[in-house]
């Protein structure tokens, strides 16, 4: 049996190019098999994660070394061209210190506000979205709910949801309406 596989390079220096070739199962039958006539799913885009960790270093190197990094990764000539984010909701593991969008206890979201993230994290993702030259569509992922809603009261060390999950729910439905 013969593997035929299709790979696409890319880069700055060389353009796109397609290349295909032959490869042989190093055992048994292998069980692979690729069609490129067969579709199953769309491909997205390629991407990162946007981290108050990554922004808050990003902020501390001189200006045209932070330019030329996150054009290295998101322009798309002279970079990756990645084309997608993914963003927390409160702070995650990548985070300088833990915080949500609202006060303890807060059900009712009047305190909802992603003021925290305007010091590091939406000024990264707007010039990503620059050096890409348009906008980068992001995936909203929760990391952990407020403390007070787990059943060891804090957002670190596990814990199980002890309360208000529709809370959590709602915080997490209003921060991806909120860009």
């Amino acid at each position: 049996m013969t593997w035929k596989v299709t790979r696409v390079q890319s880069g700055p220096e060389q353009g796109e190019q397609w290349q295909t070739a032959s490869v042989e199962p190093s055992r048994g039958d292998g069980g692979l098999r690729i069609n490129p006539d067969q579709k199953y799913q769309t491909m997205v885009g390629f991407g990162g994660a946007f981290t108050e960790a990554a922004a808050y270093t990003l902020s501390r190197m001189p200006e045209d070394r932070r330019a030329e990094a996150i054009a290295g990764y998101f322009d798309r000539e002279r970079g990756l061209g990645y084309s997608i984010g993914r963003i927390p909701i409160h702070s995650c593991d990548f985070s300088l210190a833990n915080y949500t969008y609202i006060d303890e206890g807060d059900e009712s979201l009047e305190s909802f506000t992603l003021a925290h993230e305007e010091k590091w994290l939406f000024p990264l993702i707007r010039d990503a979205e620059a050096a890409r030259g348009g906008k980068i569509p992001l995936l909203a992922s929760p990391w952990s709910p407020s403390g007070w809603m787990k059943s060891n009261g804090e957002m670190n060390h596990g814990g199980s949801y002890s309360r208000s999950t529709v809370g959590f729910g709602r915080v997490t439905l209003r921060a991806t309406r909120t860009r």
